[in-house]
């Protein structure tokens, strides 16, 4: 019997042990409550370092990236002014040869032509060949002189990249003109 009430004293005092232990449901809701209160808490203030760590890596970054523009704008302008530089003394080497070439050529054509004026007196004496075929002869040194004048006149409006070629078709006329000038000294 003794036995028989512990057992039944013990089962008793079970629900009161059990309820003890329980926290009335008003004491979980606010405990609920503050524990999501310091959840959300917690969350909002890692987000809020998480976008200042954003925003600080962002203006670095930006930083860098005008640095880096910055530095490239800066070797283009010198690249720029480098090539300028080249090109403006590209010009005035240029435009020097087309000075000595131009004067050059005009020396050489006042010898032809004080030359073939000399020939152009002669010819009214000559008796090597016909005065008809004298004439001929200087007319065709005269069209030459001409020719040479045309050309020479195109040397002072070449373009750096044309200067050569014209050049050279002067360098040729005046080859002619020589050429034509001995044929007319042999005439006379």
């Amino acid at each position: 019997m003794i036995r028989t009430l512990s057992t039944l004293a013990f089962v008793a005092c079970i629900p009161v042990f059990a309820t003890g232990c329980e926290k009335s449901p008003e004491a979980a809701r606010t405990e609920a409550i503050q524990a999501q209160q310091s959840a959300d808490e917690t969350a909002a203030k890692a987000a809020r370092e998480a976008a200042e760590k954003s925003a600080k890596a962002q203006n670095e970054a930006n930083g860098k990236i005008n640095e880096a523009n910055k530095a490239a704008t800066d070797d283009i302008q010198k690249a720029q002014a480098k090539a300028s530089e080249k090109i403006a003394d590209s010009m005035d080497v240029v435009a020097k040869k087309r000075i000595e070439f131009r004067k050059d050529a005009e020396a050489k054509l006042n010898d032809l032509t004080k030359k073939t004026n000399e020939l152009s007196s002669k010819i009214a004496s000559t008796t090597k060949v016909s005065k008809a075929d004298a004439q001929a002869a200087l007319k065709r040194v005269q069209a030459k002189g001409d020719e040479v004048r045309t050309d020479l006149a195109k040397v002072d409006t070449a373009t750096v990249g044309e200067f050569e070629g014209a050049k050279a078709l002067v360098e040729q006329k005046l080859t002619e003109l020589k050429q034509a000038v001995e044929d007319l000294d042999k005439r006379t």
